[in-house]
């Protein structure tokens, strides 16, 4: 089963739009659950086929959660509205943005901070920690 999780490296359509709201994020798992849902009730395939389709199915929900984590946390850093970090100034409030997970690749949107200085004073640090990944 890993090897399918190493083989799912495309952009899903429905993953590839970088500025939605969590509202539609969360209804699109959702319908995708009900969907992996029915599927299992009416699934008359041989196991083995069964099992393949819902590891591709698992996969697909699993970036439609990470996406909506994303997205989530984008909107909570918009609210808290404080400046960026000593050093840095606020470039692209919605860069567009490839992360590579487990699930496959997934496009999203974020603020992009620019140093204002060729040499950074805190690194990574300070941009991470700004950016609530610390």
């Amino acid at each position: 089963m890993a090897d399918i999780a190493k083989s799912n490296t495309t952009v899903c359509p429905a993953l590839d739009s970088a500025a939605l709201d969590c509202t539609t994020a969360e209804s699109d798992a959702r319908q995708h659950f009900e969907k992996m849902l029915l599927s299992c009730r009416q699934n008359n395939s041989s196991f083995a086929q069964f099992e393949t389709s819902l590891w591709k199915q698992v996969l697909l929900l699993g970036a439609l959660l990470v996406r909506l984590y994303l997205i989530a946390r984008h909107q909570r850093l918009q609210q808290r509205a404080e400046p960026p970090p000593a050093g840095y100034r606020l470039g692209n409030p919605l860069a567009t943005r490839t992360l590579k997970t487990a699930f496959g690749i997934i496009r999203y949107a974020r603020a992009h901070l620019i140093c204002k200085k060729k040499q950074r004073p805190g690194g990574k640090l300070n941009r991470r920690k700004w950016c609530g990944i610390e």
